[in-house]
């Protein structure tokens, strides 16, 4: 008698992700944390140098876009690939030596136009 009133676990599991909202792992309030340090620190920015200010908001949107797409990207994606982007990673370290721009007088810098980018930053996770 108790094994016809057993919960299979595995059924239950099944049907709640099928009705799970893609908004439900989302943290609102660091992400709402995030957009306000950002909208404060692009202001501040702006009525320093307009410019400036209109690059930040540039590049503030860019990430919001990249987070979105991680954010919807499967998790098993990232851990198949983990091992590709750390080959990727070293190769943008070694390409610092022949084609690093020296900046503040280390050359651990890519430049592509107006845009610079510090490899080692990106790779520290």
């Amino acid at each position: 008698m108790l094994k016809n009133n057993k919960i299979n676990p595995t059924k239950n599991n099944n049907k709640r992700n099928k009705t799970m909202n893609w908004t439900q792992g989302l943290d609102n309030l660091g992400l709402g944390l995030y957009m306000m340090i950002c909208i404060f620190a692009i202001a501040n920015i702006y009525s320093v140098e307009a410019e400036l200010g209109k690059k930040q908001l540039i590049f503030f949107c860019i990430s919001l876009v990249v987070g979105f797409i991680i954010f919807v990207t499967r998790t098993k994606f990232f851990e198949n690939l983990a091992g590709i982007f750390y080959i990727g990673g070293v190769l943008l370290l070694v390409g610092l030596f022949p084609f690093g721009t020296e900046l503040l007088g280390q050359k651990n810098w890519y430049k592509f136009g107006s845009i610079t980018m510090q490899p080692g930053r990106v790779l520290r996770r």
